[in-house]
């Protein structure tokens, strides 16, 4: 073994040949040297060998004897270079050289072989050279942080079967949407970097579960987050995160961790109710107002709530909830009497003294009264909302947030929104008062705090109002004929806000005044569907006269002249 190996060095190798001799521990054994290697290459069923922790500059080069060796492990170490047959171990699975000084893999070091490498670290040495046969190999996790890079080398890019990819404390690295390529990858670390922002097509990463960039400068996070339902971990830690309110929460229904500490957040965007998953949640060290009740929502999860060092004036009562045994930071907060002596005064007495505080929880409310679900253009209307917290019982006082809207689609095919008024009647009920001008079918949304209360959205529909003359239009060539052909026109009635009626009754009067007084009969044919076709007969040439009312009130065409050849 050679004269540095030590005392603890030499009991290991003893163990290791007592037990089956499958796996040897000679990490943090002060070992200098290991000399010619041949105690080691002696081991034959040899699978995991730990030299990690120790002094040691080189690895001889026989160690390409150890060919069933699949785990080796020579992290923190003074290495400056590795071996050309290392890369003939083809069992090697998992291969640790963090931490060393290496400042790149030796010409003839041939990765291609290495058919059965899937774990590779090389974090933390000064790398500067990348065989391209790395591009070949089917890694599962590559850690190159550390390494003083500028750029992700292109090989890595095309590393399909990557799952773990850590490129922390690379300071000033580029990371391009190259990074789109890696569709398996689960686990994505980039913390220190110096990033601004997000790296461009993280949003195709579907599989992301796993997203670290603590300790960066971003200010702000991408749309396309919203497109990773599968993320649990979410760390944020130490940016310049403002708000991300562009970010849809709601998608993120398997997050266990959420951790966001010393940023500038002022606001938490809705949504973070949907993550029944949630364990940690840590927002301490930023400029929070306010905590979202949806807090209390995940009481089935939550074990974390760390909030302190914000600007919190309030606690939502939903926090009472939350299991006592819950770790709860919420120091170095301004907090309002009474809230802070009831945080003074522990957990307990806090969540038991909040319970007044408890608002409605969304799914539980409802609407009711028949004017839900129909109305009138341009007839004031009202129907009722009662609030309803998260165990069933009816409110007895207000303060939600209730949204209502009527989203539907205009003549021109495009969709638009008429909003409601909701009042506040603070007993626990609410009044939603509608007055719209434009009829149709609607979707009917009534939200508390951008969450969709019950059985919502439901239909409705807005009935045109009655007729008026001077919006009703006329259409058809009527200005010409000839005797004995009929003239026929198109009536399509209006209300007062140009809604076209979708309903007949309507008491249209049509009269025609012809040459020697005649007079012939017009016919008035009622679709019931707002629409009214015109019919009537000149019996000679002449100038004839038609004259089109609606209870008594001329349409903006009449009278109108019609020449008969």
């Amino acid at each position: 073994m050679g004269g540095g190996l030590s005392k603890k060095g030499k009991d290991q190798v003893r163990l290791s040949k007592t037990t089956g001799g499958t796996e040897l521990n000679l990490s943090d054994c002060g070992i200098h040297a290991i000399g010619s290697f041949k105690t080691i290459a002696r081991l034959k069923l040899l699978r995991k060998l730990d030299l990690s922790t120790n002094l040691l500059t080189t690895i001889p080069p026989n160690i390409k004897a150890l060919a069933n060796l699949e785990e080796l492990d020579i992290r923190y170490n003074s290495l400056s270079t590795v071996p050309v047959e290392m890369s003939t171990l083809a069992s090697l699975r998992v291969l640790l050289l963090g931490g060393n000084g290496i400042p790149g893999f030796p010409a003839g070091f041939m990765f291609q072989k290495l058919a059965s490498l899937q774990v590779l670290d090389v974090s933390s040495n000064r790398m500067c050279n990348w065989p391209e046969g790395l591009a070949e190999l089917h890694l599962i996790s590559l850690n190159i942080g550390g390494n003083g890079l500028r750029a992700i080398p292109d090989p890595v890019y095309n590393i399909r079967t990557l799952r773990t990819l850590i490129v922390s404390d690379n300071n000033g690295l580029i990371i391009t949407e190259k990074l789109s390529r890696l569709s398996s990858l689960e686990h994505l670390e980039m913390c220190k970097c110096n990033l601004d922002k997000l790296p461009p097509g993280i949003g195709t990463l579907s599989q992301l579960s796993h997203l670290d960039f603590r300790h960066n400068f971003v200010t702000e996070l991408p749309d396309e987050l919203s497109q990773l339902p599968n993320m649990r971990v979410f760390n944020a830690e130490g940016n310049q995160l403002v708000q991300f309110d562009n970010v849809d929460m709601r998608q993120w229904t398997q997050m266990e961790e959420f951790l966001l500490r010393n940023n500038k957040i002022d606001h938490l965007p809705r949504g973070i109710g949907h993550m029944q998953r949630l364990r940690v949640l840590d927002v301490g060290e930023n400029q929070l107002t306010e905590l979202p009740r949806e807090v209390g929502w995940l009481d089935q999860s939550m074990r974390k709530l760390l909030a302190g060092q914000n600007r919190l004036q309030g606690i939502p009562g939903e926090l009472s909830f939350l299991n006592p045994a819950i770790e709860l930071d919420l120091s170095n907060n301004p907090f309002k009497p009474p809230f802070i002596s009831w945080y003074q005064d522990g957990i307990v007495i806090l969540m038991e003294n909040l319970k007044p505080f408890i608002k409605g929880f969304p799914t539980n409310c409802y609407v009711y009264g028949d004017a839900m679900y129909r109305g009138e253009a341009g007839v004031p209307t009202s129907f009722s909302l009662q609030a309803v917290d998260r165990m069933g019982d009816k409110r007895l006082n207000g303060g939600d947030n209730y949204e209502a809207e009527w989203k539907g689609v205009n003549s021109a095919g495009h969709p638009f929104v008429q909003k409601g008024i909701v009042k506040d009647n603070k007993d626990g009920t609410y009044t939603v008062f509608y007055n719209h001008q434009i009829a149709g079918k609607f979707e009917v949304h009534i939200t508390d705090s951008g969450e969709p209360i019950k059985d919502t959205p439901f239909p409705a529909y807005i009935a045109p109002a009655p007729s008026e003359a001077y919006r009703c239009d006329v259409k058809g060539d009527f200005s010409e004929g000839k005797a004995g052909v009929p003239v026929q026109c198109t009536i399509y009635a209006k209300d007062k806000f140009t809604n076209a009626l979708d309903r007949g009754g309507e008491n249209f009067q049509v009269r025609v005044a012809g040459p020697s007084g005649a007079a012939p009969k017009a016919v008035v044919e009622d679709t019931g569907k707002g629409i009214y076709n015109v019919t009537w007969t000149p019996g000679w040439a002449g100038e004839y006269t038609m004259q089109i009312t609606l209870d008594g009130a001329p349409l903006n065409i009449s009278p109108a002249t019609v020449f008969i050849s």
